[in-house]
């Protein structure tokens, strides 16, 4: 198991550890750039909420068809990623204000 502990961490950068560390993972990203910090997991929601609000805003037409659950095929996982956000965003922001 250590290797593939050591082969997860050369591929991806942790973004958050579980309370169960090193055995529960809840989140990886995309390597590192540059040898930068990994976005965290606020930034990583800021980052998709902000691309998907400027689809509604600036195409419409395409947001709506998108959200079409009986012709999108991404219709379902946008609403779960919506839902979702509902739920995890206010306890997100609210660590991040807490954080020093």
């Amino acid at each position: 198991m250590g290797d593939y502990w050591d082969r997860q961490d050369a591929l991806c950068s942790l973004i958050e550890r579980g309370a169960d560390w090193p055995h529960e993972l809840i989140g990886y990203a995309l390597p590192t750039l540059a040898g930068g910090l990994p976005p965290t997991p606020l930034l990583l929601w800021w980052a998709l909420l902000h691309g998907l609000s400027s689809l509604a805003r600036y195409e419409p037409a395409r947001w709506t068809a998108a959200l079409n659950i009986d012709a999108s095929p991404i219709a379902w996982s946008l609403e779960r990623a919506l839902d979702l956000a509902e739920t995890v965003l206010p306890g997100r922001i609210l660590d991040a204000l807490a954080t020093p």
